[in-house]
């Protein structure tokens, strides 16, 4: 079945609707947008695509290899946010650090300088918490 007629059929469903693009020549142009009972019809899981192609990473790669993909993800952070964190106190990077985190949607509260020793976990928006160990296998300090 063709793309356009996919379209057609969503769009007569409510799941879509089409805008007509003026272009100067040629053929019409139509640019679809889904509609609020499209938007609920379409799973919207990323968190769980996410953890599921974490799996399968580590299905083929290893338990190392995913460690590497969030050590680079993490390294990555750092050298963005760095100068945004360097040079305050414990309690100023804490704070930092978690506003950090909430600008990019994770879900984290500023428990001050004297919890900043400990470990924490960090959950995104919807519940999960990457680099949790059923992705991981145990950790390697408990193994």
């Amino acid at each position: 079945m063709s793309v356009r007629r996919q379209l057609s059929l969503l769009e007569a469903e409510g799941a879509v609707y089409a805008e007509k693009v003026k272009m100067k020549t040629g053929r019409p142009v139509f640019r679809y947008y889904l509609t609020r009972e499209g938007h609920n019809k379409f799973p919207r899981d990323y968190a769980a695509a996410a953890v599921a192609l974490l799996v399968h990473l580590r299905d083929i790669d290893g338990k190392g290899k995913v460690a590497e993909l969030f050590e680079s993800a993490a390294n990555s952070q750092i050298a963005e946010h760095k100068p945004r964190v360097l040079g305050n106190t414990l309690e100023a990077r804490v704070h930092e650090v978690t506003e950090l985190l909430k600008e990019k949607g994770y879900e984290c509260h500023d428990l001050g300088a004297e919890t900043a020793r400990g470990a924490h976990r960090v959950r995104r928006r919807g519940g999960h918490t990457l680099g949790s160990p059923d992705v991981l296998g145990s950790r390697p300090d408990s193994a």
